[in-house]
């Protein structure tokens, strides 16, 4: 999908940009993961796109937004640091490679890679960079 700003800077007019294309307003760039290790403590993502710039341990989270009121595209990248882990809220479960976990199961996201989750109901749907 292409991003608001993208198309914007082919010539559409903003309006008509943000109603196709997905927007990164007011992305969070810096996010640190650090002494978020569970569910419960997780940092709560907020935006369509995250970037999570310090994981320091591999026990640290965050959490997707409901499933059920999400009506975008969520995005979480890790860059370059430690394997974090992502859960969804409370109740809710992630599909991950055609496998629906358990709820409120934590998956795993390597340092360096992207991870899209489109929302289903009351699950997320996980697609996993290379």
């Amino acid at each position: 999908m292409a991003l608001d700003f993208e198309l914007m800077s082919r010539g559409l007019p903003g309006p008509l940009a943000g109603s196709i294309g997905g927007s990164v307003s007011g992305v969070p760039t810096g996010l640190t993961l650090t002494g978020s290790t569970s569910q419960a403590n997780g940092l709560q993502l907020v935006a369509d796109y995250n970037v999570i710039a310090t994981s320091g341990a591999s026990t640290n989270s965050c959490v997707l937004p409901t499933a059920g009121g999400a009506s975008e595209l969520c995005v979480c990248v890790a860059s370059g640091q430690t394997t974090v882990n992502i859960y969804p809220a409370t109740g809710e479960k992630i599909l991950d490679a055609g496998t629906l976990g358990a709820a409120n199961a934590a998956v795993t996201l390597a340092a360096s890679k992207n991870a899209y989750f489109q929302p289903a109901g009351t699950f997320w749907i996980m697609i996993r960079s290379a």
